[in-house]
């Protein structure tokens, strides 16, 4: 999934191109990008979409528990891989 949210970021935010891999580099300027809304909110969609379908392939239990988990894990591994 790293790949993929790595794919995302770099479509997304032209900054995250031009920095490569989203590893911590302990180095405020290289470690806090200047990310627009808009490019944010794009970088959480496709996040959640590929959750949602990688959810479909996973996920076990009932429909509406399937949903929350795809929502919860796209959500905190984006904010995971991103900060």
């Amino acid at each position: 999934m790293k790949k993929e949210l790595l794919k995302i970021a770099k479509e997304s935010s032209y900054a995250a191109k031009v920095r490569g891999k989203l590893e911590r580099r302990y180095n405020d300027g290289e470690n806090f990008l200047a990310i627009s809304v808009w490019s944010l909110k794009e970088m959480l969609e496709k996040a959640y979409e590929l959750g949602k379908q990688e959810g479909k392939n996973k996920a076990k239990g009932p429909h509406y528990f399937k949903g929350s988990v795809v929502l919860l894990c796209s959500v905190k591994a984006v904010f995971t891989y991103f900060i």
